[in-house]
């Protein structure tokens, strides 16, 4: 990716919620890197012959105003350097049929990430309570998922904090400006042959995003 001129804005965590990680068969999260070519704008259509077989998951996005720098971070260290928080689709594929996939694929795939879209409303990380918010995802007008941000790791900021302790065994961390995204608060849903998706987390917002043609597979 950084060879074709794209560049690194952000990461994502995966696998967070039991839900996932009992549909992928795994029992941990994973994660990846999030680029400026990744980013949709929601006012525009997606195509979704760009994608093999596309799932959508509704999830809080943080974006950071201070770097983050592990091991040893808590909930209180994430929310100190949040900026705001905002509604996201996260748009998940895979390159392995029937997404018959196990960690170490999801790693080599960037965490199955493809494109993700933010809401434009912002809110302060401590405005409210970040944990049991409710989230409902709707395609094509029919709510087809429910959950709430406590299956991100009890805590959503639970997540950044996961990532940023774990990639500091690797001399890395998360930096000021990032993009975080925790987990998903629903199970995933395939978007083939569909034509529009609203998620809407209590408190935080919604976002919604239309789609026009269809992936490689059609489920």
């Amino acid at each position: 990716m950084l060879d074709a001129g794209e560049k690194i804005i952000g990461h994502k965590i995966g696998l967070t919620a039991k839900a996932m990680q009992e549909l992928f068969g795994v029992d941990e999260p994973d994660y990846g890197h999030i680029t400026d070519r990744m980013v949709l704008d929601p006012d525009l259509p997606l195509d979704l012959s760009r994608l093999i077989d596309p799932q959508i998951e509704v999830e809080p996005a943080f974006v950071l105003n201070r770097d983050l720098k592990g091991p040893g971070l808590t909930i209180e260290d994430v929310l100190d350097a949040t900026e705001y928080i905002s509604a996201c689709f996260e748009i998940i594929d895979s390159r392995i049929a029937d997404w018959d996939i196990r960690l170490q694929d999801t790693v080599a795939d960037n965490g199955s990430s493809a494109f993700i879209a933010l809401d434009s409303g912002k809110i302060g990380p401590r405005d409210f309570d970040l944990r049991g918010l409710h989230t409902v995802l709707e395609v094509d007008g029919v709510e087809v998922e429910t959950g709430n941000t406590t299956a991100i790791l009890g805590h959503p900021a639970n997540g950044v904090a996961w990532l940023a302790n774990k990639i500091a065994q690797f001399g890395n961390h998360l930096s000021a400006g990032d993009i975080v995204l925790p987990g998903t608060c629903t199970r995933s849903y395939r978007i083939a042959g569909t034509t529009n998706a609203r998620g809407t987390i209590e408190g935080i917002g919604s976002i919604s995003l239309d789609f026009v043609g269809n992936p490689t597979v059609v489920k």
